[in-house]
């Protein structure tokens, strides 16, 4: 099990810094304005999506990519709900990165093949996870997480926060 999560991690990481290191500071998109009086509370993630959350302060809360992920990707806000999904134009291979600032974020969803991590704790309540069979969870949370599939996770506590990994 270890080994498993040790490789996944791994992976992960790799494939977060690969896409990032491709990307210079020149190159990313200008955070998306998201104007919602409550914030962002639900993200919805689709297919070949990979999404690095971090935790801000609710007037913080954006979204970046580069350019020409954001030229693949449909994005929506309504009502404190972010959708992201793919375009037609994305190949079956591809991977699409996105940084999300959010704060008390309360449910996410991944569709296909999508992949969420976090960089940081993430401080939140509750937080409800509802993920397809091939999505991908790693992240760390200092509040109450829970799962629509609670056979395919593992948490481990950690000093004030929990290690989510949905694999």
């Amino acid at each position: 099990m270890k080994h498993k999560f040790i490789l996944t991690a791994a992976l992960c990481i790799l494939l977060i810094a690969k896409t990032t290191a491709q990307q210079t500071s020149a190159q990313l998109a200008t955070g998306l304005p998201l104007v919602s009086e409550d914030g962002i509370k639900e993200i919805t993630v689709s297919n070949n999506i990979d999404v690095v959350l971090m935790q801000d302060e609710p007037e913080n809360v954006k979204v970046k990519a580069s350019s020409e992920v954001i030229s693949k990707l449909k994005i929506s806000v309504t009502d404190g709900r972010l959708f992201l999904a793919e375009t037609k134009d994305v190949k079956d291979q591809e991977r699409l990165a996105v940084f999300i600032w959010v704060n008390d974020l309360e449910n996410l969803t991944l569709k296909g093949n999508s992949l969420v991590t976090s960089a940081g704790v993430l401080r939140n309540k509750n937080l409800h996870i509802s993920a397809d069979k091939d999505a991908k969870v790693i992240l760390k949370s200092d509040g109450k997480v829970w799962f629509d599939s609670p056979s395919r996770y593992h948490i481990e506590q950690g000093n004030g926060y929990s290690f989510i990994q949905l694999l």
